[in-house]
């Protein structure tokens, strides 16, 4: 498994939005199922991609090849691996929510119904 950078691009902002926020697209050589392929993907993802397979105690290579297993036929794996991160956080903030909403000492199943009326 490597991670090559070659021909680095820059995505900016579209219209209408505000700031200077740049991210760098790196093609990244990776093995799936000892298949080599290439993804482009920014190295925000690339980061996160890689502490979810840590938390997970996997190789990035198993965890690209749950991705690319999981998508539809004909999508793009770059982009399906985008959409696996966004959603994996989604999912820890909204367990982080649930129980952020159940008080340490309220009796197990209760959550915050005591509140309503």
């Amino acid at each position: 498994m490597n991670s090559d950078s070659t021909k680095p691009s820059v995505a900016k902002p579209g219209a209408g939005q505000s700031g200077t926020i740049q991210s760098t697209v790196l093609k990244r050589s990776v093995v799936i199922n000892r298949h080599k392929t290439s993804i482009s993907i920014e190295d925000v993802f690339w980061a996160s991609l890689k502490e979810i397979a840590r938390t997970r105690g996997i190789t990035l290579s198993e965890l690209i090849a749950t991705v690319d297993a999981g998508r539809l036929t004909g999508a793009n794996l770059s982009s399906a691996i985008r959409v696996f991160i966004l959603d994996h956080y989604r999912k820890r903030l909204d367990e982080l929510g649930r129980r952020s909403e159940t008080p340490a000492h309220a009796p197990k199943g209760t959550g915050s119904s005591h509140l309503r009326r």
